[in-house]
């Protein structure tokens, strides 16, 4: 520990109309506290929203907090004077989590902290941090207090202009962590990137080719052929994309249909035409193709292969592994001569060229050579 040196760390009152605790907790302040810690500080610690607070729990003649059997439920509060700004919303206003009291006895029992960290969550809870802050300046009116998080970073002039904090945080840019960390790879691992894109990573990638970042992104999980469009596919490439995987599967109609119908043969060319227009090479347009499904026709995986390298993209293959729980569990079982308890080593898709009866290693190295045309 270092010589006479404690912290002290508060997680602030809400102040609203309603609040109601889904399992929420301030875990950037505890993370913060870990490494403090481990580097020899001395930690306080207060949690305004408390539930389990045993004076809370007394003035409600409780033994523990009210809660469904998922560990939800209400917090206590009191109702408070609302903002001027907020006086015509005919709502009552309230500070939930322990009462002032019980936060003033805190502070009073502790001795005096080297400084004061309050973080802050939701913008518009900022009254909570602003009491929390002001009443630690009466107890301890000669220690300096941060304000950091959520609130503190989003709206930092009001924080630094209003909040009584002798320093607020903002916290490093995207931009300033690109170059602290010196990372320049991101990589998106959702396969339903592309669903609603234009809420979401349409968004994403319009703001990147605004910030000019200078990145690189990958897609390797196989993202939805169905979603591209030509807006999606230049955006991506303004934005720098430079990896893009397809789930593509197979040629076959029917095999297409049994497997989800997430695709057809014209709507994955589309897609493909749509991104080289925008400028991508073929080296940067994979399409994985399943290799090993029971009963799967070799021919149809070369047709498969033949079909993609035709659209301008580039196959990869995915070999079948066998999964428990899934529809063609016991299917695949039978397939690849899997009997009694099938130990979890050969879910493993390395085993394909050695289990399945039609694709040999032989035979799957053949394949392989036709994928790499």
């Amino acid at each position: 520990m270092k010589k006479n040196y404690n912290l002290l760390l508060v997680n602030p009152w809400i102040y609203d109309f309603t609040a109601y605790d889904f399992w929420s907790k301030p875990l950037g302040l505890l993370y913060i506290a870990s490494i403090l810690r481990e580097r020899g500080y001395e930690i306080s610690y207060i949690d305004c929203m408390d539930r389990y607070n045993r004076e809370i729990l007394k003035l409600k003649n409780r033994e523990f907090p009210k809660k469904d059997e998922f560990g939800r439920g209400p917090f206590y509060k009191e109702e408070v004077e609302k903002p001027a700004i907020l006086k015509n919303i005919p709502c009552r206003y309230s500070r939930y989590g322990i009462t002032e009291e019980i936060f003033l006895n805190k502070l009073k029992k502790l001795p005096p902290p080297q400084a004061v960290l309050v973080t802050s969550i939701m913008t518009y809870w900022y009254p909570g941090a602003f009491r929390v802050i002001e009443i630690i300046k009466k107890i301890f009116p000669d220690i300096p207090i941060i304000l950091g998080g959520i609130y503190a970073t989003l709206c930092f002039e009001h924080a630094c202009k209003f909040s009584g904090a002798d320093y607020v945080i903002k916290g490093n840019s995207i931009r300033d962590l690109i170059k602290i960390l010196e990372i320049k790879d991101f990589i998106f691992y959702d396969d339903a990137l592309l669903i609603n894109s234009e809420d979401n990573f349409l968004i994403i990638l319009e703001e990147l080719i605004i910030k000019k970042l200078g990145i690189r992104l990958h897609t390797p999980n196989g993202i939805h052929a169905r979603m591209i469009n030509k807006e999606i596919a230049c955006k991506m490439y303004q934005a720098g994309v430079e990896t893009i995987r397809l789930g593509f599967e197979t040629v076959d109609p029917r095999v297409q249909s049994e497997t989800g119908g997430k695709i057809t043969n014209i709507e994955f060319k589309k897609a493909v035409n749509c991104l080289l227009e925008a400028g991508f090479k073929r080296t940067q347009i994979g399409a994985y193709l399943l290799i090993g499904l029971p009963g799967q026709d070799i021919q149809e995986i070369i047709a498969s292969i033949y079909f993609v390298i035709d659209c301008g993209a580039h196959p990869r293959l995915a070999k079948f592994s066998a999964i428990p729980g899934t529809k063609v569990w016991n299917e695949a079982r039978a397939y690849f001569n899997l009997k009694g308890e099938v130990d979890p080593l050969f879910h493993n898709d390395a085993l394909l060229p050695y289990l399945s009866p039609d694709i040999t290693i032989k035979v799957y190295q053949q394949i392989k050579s036709i994928a790499k045309i």
